[in-house]
C-alpha cells in the first residue's frame, strides 16, 4: 500500500528521471508537468546545512513537537529553507508550547524535504558526542 509520502516520492522520482531524459523532458515539457521540478528546491545537503544552523542558532526548536499538522500548503515561508509553501504543495506544520514567563505557542511551517531534514538534524544535535 502507498502512503501518501510514498507516494509523493515516488511522483518526485518519476519527475526526476522526466527531468534528466532530454526525450521525455520534450514529451512532457508542458508548463503544467513541470510545475512541480525538483530543481526548485535546495538539495538534500544544503537542506540538512540550513536545518542544523537553524538548530544551533536556536532558530529552530532541537525537540520534538508538541503537534504536528499536515495539508496543503497556504503560501507561508518555510523555516528552514525559506522559500514558501505553495498550495500545490504538501506542508507540515510543527508546534511547540513555550512554558516559560511568556506563554503560548511556536508554529513553523516546513516543506516535507525540509522537516525530514530538520528531525534528522535535531535528533542529531540531541544525541550526546
Amino acid at each position: 500500500m502507498l502512503t501518501p509520502l510514498r507516494l509523493w516520492w515516488k511522483r518526485r522520482e518519476q519527475r526526476r528521471e522526466v527531468l534528466q531524459d532530454p526525450v521525455l523532458l520534450q514529451l512532457f515539457a508542458h508548463p503544467r508537468w513541470l510545475r512541480f521540478d525538483v530543481s526548485q528546491m535546495p538539495d538534500e545537503k544544503i537542506l540538512r546545512d540550513k536545518a542544523r544552523a537553524g538548530v544551533r542558532d536556536r532558530r529552530l526548536p532541537s525537540r520534538r513537537p508538541d503537534r504536528t499538522w499536515g495539508g496543503t500548503g497556504v503560501g507561508a515561508t518555510c523555516a528552514v529553507c525559506d522559500l514558501p509553501v505553495a498550495r500545490d504543495e504538501v506542508e507540515l506544520e510543527i508546534q511547540f508550547a513555550r512554558d516559560d514567563d511568556n506563554p503560548g505557542l511556536d508554529q513553523f511551517h516546513l516543506h516535507i524535504r525540509c522537516f525530514a531534514a530538520w528531525e534528522f538534524e535535531r535528533r542529531a544535535f540531541e544525541e550526546p558526542g
